[in-house]
C-alpha cells in the first residue's frame, strides 16, 4: 500500500532522528513509545501507524535541512525562519491525517494519541499536548517516560506563562512556584522510587534518552 512503512523503516527513522544534535530528547521518547505500542501489537501497517510514519519523515526532513543550514558559512535567519514556517504547516497536516486515522485497537489509539502530543508541542500547544498523553495513558500506556514528559511540557508551561514572576506580585511568584512543583511532581513519577542521582551518572533518565531508548529495542 502506498505510503506504508514496515517495522524496519520506522525503527530506522527514529534512529536517525537519534543522531541528530537538533532533535529534542521529548520528541524522541513519544515516537519511541508510539513505536513501542504499535510494533508489540504487530499493528504498524495501519492508518496510524502510515500517520506516524509520515509525521517522522517530515520531522527527519526539517531536522536534516537545519542541520545543514546551521553547518554552512553563511548562516541565513531568513532561512531558518522559512524552515521553522514549513515545519509548523507540515505538523498541522500532520495533525489533520492523525486525527482522521481510524483506530483499530487500543494500541493504535494510544500510538495515535502520542503521536498527536508530538505534533501538540512542536507546535507550542502544550495544553493539548498534555491532553494527548493523559489519553495515551487511558489507552494503557504505563511506561514511566508518560511522567517525565507531563514534567517536562509542565516546566515548559511554567517557563511560558510567568515569564516575570520575579517582578510581579507575591501572588504570581507563587503561582510560579506551584507550576513548578507540579513538573517536579510528575518528574518524580517518571523517575521512581529506586532512580537516584549517581544511577545514571547523575543526570535524570530523561537527558540520556538515547542510550536508554536503544537498549529497549535490543532483541
Amino acid at each position: 500500500m502506498a505510503g506504508s512503512y514496515d517495522d524496519q523503516e520506522l525503527l530506522g527513522m527514529l534512529s536517525e532522528l537519534e543522531q541528530l544534535d537538533t532533535t529534542e530528547w521529548a520528541s524522541g521518547a513519544l515516537f519511541e513509545l508510539a513505536l513501542d505500542q504499535l510494533l508489540a501489537s504487530q499493528e504498524a501497517d495501519t492508518a496510524v501507524g502510515r500517520a506516524l510514519g509520515q509525521l517522522m519523515r517530515a520531522e527527519l526532513h526539517y531536522h536534516r535541512r537545519v542541520e545543514q543550514a546551521v553547518e554552512g558559512d553563511d548562516l541565513a535567519l531568513d532561512e531558518l525562519s522559512h524552515l521553522h514556517q514549513q515545519q509548523r504547516e507540515a505538523l498541522e497536516h500532520n495533525v489533520g491525517s492523525l486525527q482522521r486515522s481510524r483506530v483499530t485497537s487500543q494500541a493504535t489509539r494510544a500510538a495515535r494519541e502520542l503521536s498527536l502530543a508530538e505534533c501538540r508541542l512542536r507546535l507550542g500547544d502544550l495544553n493539548r499536548a498534555l491532553l494527548h498523553l493523559d489519553a495515551a495513558q487511558d489507552a494503557g500506556v504505563e511506561d514511566p517516560l508518560i511522567h517525565l514528559l507531563r514534567g517536562y511540557i509542565r516546566y515548559q508551561q511554567a517557563l511560558r506563562d510567568f515569564p516575570r514572576a520575579d517582578g510581579g506580585s507575591a501572588a504570581r511568584e507563587l503561582e510560579f512556584q506551584l507550576a513548578c512543583l507540579r513538573a517536579v511532581s510528575a518528574f518524580e513519577q517518571g523517575l521512581g522510587a529506586t532512580w537516584t542521582p549517581n544511577s545514571t551518572g547523575g543526570c535524570p533518565p530523561c537527558w540520556t534518552w538515547r542510550a536508554s531508548l536503544r537498549r529497549r529495542r535490543k532483541p
